[in-house]
């Protein structure tokens, strides 16, 4: 029989645990790099628990839980089988270091999903995180696109974005109505950071989400207070202009796409070059389909399209699409380890989807949310091979599925 004792001690080192995990969430609002410390803190204290039996793992009561867990293991395997048949010794611990984040992200995973976590205190964080990142961005605001602590505004984008789809998630399936005036407030500061950030992936998912709501949701007040408020900030701080301009290139770069011109001629507005580097990326996958050219070799590959005319491009460093990089760089492998990040946990999370419980169905719905931030994001940044957005999903992923892997036991338990 365990003493009362004992269990004050678990509840209080599980809230402290919640306290860290919250404030990791937050900090990447400040500084990202905070956040990594804090990651690795709870990475060496996860490992040690498990290695030395005192955190022990229950049995899996379902064949889903596994498919939850694969992803964060296939991805580094993948790097690393790349790595060696390419014998890429030179950059081989350098290339490592995102895709482990993944492996010590699996770690803390099978650690946290055997404690009563407290879910509320966590989940708060992501909020906070957007309101505190949009004060950042319009603090910081000065015409150009905002970056904060990231090395591009693509990042910021892509982190505000995931906060956007969770915040929004919970704010819909929450029952709760004081716990949703929370997440509506982090779902507009989001949209204001994406705005700022002129992410038009960012974009893409606030329209798609506003689409989807009007057309399948009944509710939509919350619609259009939301715009409402979004449009409030952007005027209030003089924001509108710059929101407004950016949108104005992306629509003309796809009004010039659609008529059938050459890609090349439309290079204002980004979404052409996108395209460009796609249409590389896939060049060079056919040519290396098994195992790609190798990590590290998209410059090489962007510069030889180059001497193709009328191919005029300037240089990058990466293809600017996960699953083209990934498919380009490693070949069949690379675009299973991509399908293993995306597709498998949205096919190990749908069963789950028709849930009546209201706690078990936000976390079905936020770890879904949190995998499409990741697709769209994806779709125009290459963000696993950024630490500061690799970092991020890595980090938020495991959280997730902590809580949706609990949720499951706990449904077995009560059946």
């Amino acid at each position: 029989m365990i003493s009362t004792e004992t269990n004050n001690y678990r509840d209080g080192f599980e809230y402290l645990i919640s306290i860290l995990c919250a404030l990791t969430l937050i900090l990447f609002a400040i500084d990202y790099h905070y956040s990594s410390i804090i990651i690795f803190l709870l990475f060496i204290f996860s490992f040690f628990s498990l290695v030395f039996k005192k955190s022990k793992t229950l049995p899996d009561q379902d064949k889903y839980i596994s498919l939850i867990r694969l992803p964060f293991i296939i991805y580094p395997l993948a790097v690393f089988i790349s790595l060696v048949y390419h014998q890429q010794w030179d950059i081989f611990f350098k290339e490592l270091d995102n895709p482990m984040r993944w492996l010590y992200a699996l770690v803390i995973l099978y650690f946290l999903e055997n404690r009563a976590l407290n879910y509320k205190l966590i989940m708060s964080g992501f909020p906070y995180a957007a309101i505190l990142m949009s004060i950042f961005s319009i603090y910081y605001y000065n015409g150009d696109r905002v970056s904060l602590v990231y090395n591009n505004p693509i990042q910021l984008g892509n982190v505000a974005t995931s906060l956007f789809l969770i915040c929004v998630a919970v704010f819909l399936f929450s029952i709760k109505h004081r716990f949703n005036i929370l997440y509506f407030l982090g779902a507009v500061c989001s949209v204001v950071v994406i705005f700022l950030s002129g992410t038009k992936s960012g974009y893409l998912v606030v329209f798609l989400l506003t689409l989807f709501s009007f057309i399948f949701y009944r509710r939509i007040w919350w619609v259009y207070l939301l715009i409402g408020l979004i449009f409030a900030i952007l005027i209030q701080f003089n924001i509108t202009p710059f929101a407004f301009e950016r949108i104005s290139l992306m629509s003309k770069n796809v009004s010039c796409i659609l008529s059938g011109d050459l890609l090349e001629n439309c290079g204002e507005g980004g979404f052409s070059i996108r395209l460009l580097l796609i249409k590389i990326g896939l060049l060079n996958f056919l040519e290396n389909p098994f195992f790609g050219s190798g990590l590290m070799s998209t410059s090489s590959v962007i510069d030889a399209a180059k001497q193709t005319p009328p191919l005029v491009i300037k240089s990058y460093d990466h293809l600017h699409n996960d699953i083209i990089e990934n498919v380009s760089q490693m070949g069949l492998i690379g675009l299973i380890s991509t399908i293993s990040l995306y597709f498998m946990p949205l096919l190990a999370s749908y069963k789950y989807i028709k849930q009546k419980n209201g706690e078990f169905k936000i976390f079905v719905v936020t770890y879904m949310a949190n995998v499409m931030a990741m697709f769209f994001s994806g779709l125009s940044e290459a963000i696993l091979t950024h630490s500061a957005t690799s970092t991020y999903y890595a980090f938020t992923m495991l959280l997730l599925a902590a809580f949706l892997i609990n949720a499951i036991r706990d449904n077995h338990l009560k059946s």
